[in-house]
């Protein structure tokens, strides 16, 4: 949930700071807008399916102590 939070973080800090000031594009404000808020939701899917993942792998790197 962190990168999705994070996600939103990051797109409401450009809206602050590059939003107002209309120095970008509309279409490039909205690209990146959204493009961090989706990269944020991607990142928490990933972490899901990893910590999934290895919840059935016995490798060293998913071996929890």
């Amino acid at each position: 949930m962190i990168f999705t939070i994070l996600g939103l973080g990051s797109a409401m800090l450009f809206g602050v700071f590059f939003g107002s000031e209309g120095e970008l594009p509309q279409e490039t404000q909205d690209a990146v807008f959204w493009g961090l808020i989706l990269t944020g939701v991607g990142l928490h899917v990933l972490q899901i399916l990893y910590e999934s993942i290895c919840k059935t792998c016995h490798c060293p790197f998913c071996h929890h102590s």
